[in-house]
């Protein structure tokens, strides 16, 4: 690392060290009022990274599949159709 970010680094932590009046336990206290405040993205966050892997498998499968030939099918639906109307 150079001696740039090193010193952006060092700026960045102390700020936050100002923000929070010098006080870890007040820092800690906001990141877990964070932790509970944005609960819901985080284990959203969590499922998205369990199920990465299987990406590659489902855009493999999208860009196989084809349209179904509706023509062959198409009174297939048409007796539920009448019967839900009625």
């Amino acid at each position: 690392m150079n001696d740039e970010a090193i010193q952006e680094i060092r700026s960045v932590r102390r700020g936050i060290s100002k923000e929070f009046g010098h006080n870890p336990q007040k820092y800690i206290d906001y990141l877990k009022n964070q932790n509970v405040k944005y609960s819901r993205q985080i284990e959203l966050y969590r499922k998205l990274c369990e199920h990465r892997a299987e990406l590659p498998k489902l855009k493999s499968a999208a860009k196989n599949y084809s349209e179904p030939n509706h023509a062959l099918h198409r009174t297939a639906g048409a007796g539920l159709f009448s019967e839900v109307v009625r």
